[in-house]
């Protein structure tokens, strides 16, 4: 989803694919992309850009009436830039888990889900994650 303002850019694509092994029973894979560029942070003058890529193994149960649970490994490599400074390079594995809710659109093999995932290996803001918070939100559109 992408995200403009006078202070940055973030574009990013989290698609998974996923096999219906029984009625409740979803695992999968997941990719992800993400793209961010920062002005004038981490101080003014200076320029930001980050690209992290990602892929992981998921599992999903559905509970009843629509609502999840889910649990995701991602593993996480990035390359980070900052005007002046030279480029770093930075690799994450997390533990995501939580649930949601999804929806099916009558008479289509489509739906709508939002979910929030908990980092359990977010180590804190101090932490070198990706992450600034332990808590992930994500709202998206699925294909049956």
């Amino acid at each position: 989803m992408p995200v403009f303002s006078n202070m940055g850019t973030n574009i990013s694509a989290n698609p998974f694919i996923g096999y219906k092994v029984t009625d409740r029973l979803v695992p999968g894979v997941s990719v992800s992309y993400q793209y961010t560029r920062l002005r004038n942070w981490p101080f003014v003058g200076s320029t930001s850009t980050y690209n992290v890529f990602g892929i992981g193994p998921f599992v999903r149960y559905s509970i009843q009436n629509g609502f999840f649970a889910h649990a995701e490994y991602e593993f996480l490599r990035g390359r980070f830039e900052t005007t002046p400074f030279p480029e770093y390079r930075h690799t994450e594995e997390n533990l995501l888990v939580g649930g949601g809710y999804s929806n099916v659109i009558p008479g289509t093999r489509s739906g709508f889900y939002a979910q929030v995932l908990y980092v359990a290996t977010w180590r804190g803001a101090a932490g070198n994650s990706i992450y600034s918070s332990p808590l992930i939100y994500r709202v998206g559109f699925s294909i049956f």
